[in-house]
């Protein structure tokens, strides 16, 4: 004896672009798909850091003299931020994405970039520091997403592109 087969499956209907505008739609109103400045800031944000600066009155209180954002770029508790924050400090805050503190003092600036980089005292265990690149491939028109404390308010998240380059 022998076998017999014979393919009884019809080939499938081609798609056509009502189809796909069906299934886009569909997906569209059924799934939350979070945009790409949400998950770039959903990214970075464990890395993100409130930093506060204090002087101290007449009386010896510490007065709040700065606030801003740093971002945490070693796993060592090394947090860049910019220079303005922390200038003239006589001591340092840190709040942490998961709610932690820590104190901090400065340990290198940039003047001419505006820019300082901490050493947090204490490190807390669920620290995640940030995925740095190069801006060396930079353009004009490039999409970028901020993530930080403006004015002491966050973290907020504001999205755009790169308007010019070596500007000062």
């Amino acid at each position: 004896g022998g076998v017999w087969w014979q393919q009884s499956a019809r080939a499938p209907k081609p798609l056509t672009q009502k189809d796909i505008d069906a299934a886009v739609l569909r997906t569209l109103t059924t799934q939350n798909l979070p945009s790409r400045a949400a998950r770039a800031a959903e990214k970075i944000r464990p890395a993100v850091v409130r930093v506060v600066s204090y002087v101290k009155d007449k009386k010896g209180a510490d007065v709040e003299h700065g606030v801003g954002t740093g971002v945490v770029i070693t796993d060592k508790g090394i947090v860049l931020t910019n220079l303005h924050v922390v200038q003239s400090a006589q001591s340092i805050k840190l709040v942490f994405a998961d709610g932690s503190e820590s104190k901090a003092h400065v340990s290198g600036v940039q003047a001419q970039h505006d820019l300082a980089v901490l050493q947090a005292h204490t490190i807390p265990d669920d620290f995640h520091a940030a995925t740095l690149r190069t801006t060396a491939d930079l353009m004009p028109g490039d999409e970028v997403v901020a993530v930080g404390f403006p004015f002491g308010i966050g973290p907020s998240t504001s999205a755009g592109v790169v308007s010019g380059l070596g500007r000062s």
